[in-house]
């Protein structure tokens, strides 16, 4: 699967779940969620292709404990830019984080 359409899925199935979460201002989260995956998804790629030469295990060729360190860290960094540029509570900002990018992963053993 091309880059660009790795980033596409991710970006779409993230607004999915999102809207899920939040009913209004839907242009302004799509421009955020565009925004934060702009920022983590290259920076995950390039961790994961890094840190992938150092396993055996895998399923359908992903490399499971980078595939695991990688998404956390994706979690924990989404988790403070939602934070900061939806102004959601910590709380929430987290269980959005995580329902995300649990979502747009699990495409990652789908396809």
């Amino acid at each position: 699967m091309t880059y660009l359409i790795s980033l596409l899925i991710t970006i779409a199935s993230e607004y999915i779940v999102l809207m899920l979460f939040c009913r209004k201002r839907f242009v302004v989260f799509l421009w955020y969620i565009v925004l934060i995956n702009l920022f983590t998804h290259p920076i995950a790629n390039i961790f994961y292709n890094s840190l992938s030469n150092e396993l055996t295990s895998n399923i359908n060729g992903i490399e499971l404990l980078p595939f695991f360190v990688v998404e956390i860290f994706v979690v924990l960094v989404e988790w403070i830019l939602i934070k900061i540029l939806f102004e959601f509570s910590y709380s929430k900002s987290f269980i959005i984080s995580l329902s995300c990018n649990t979502f747009s992963a699990s495409f990652s053993f789908l396809i």
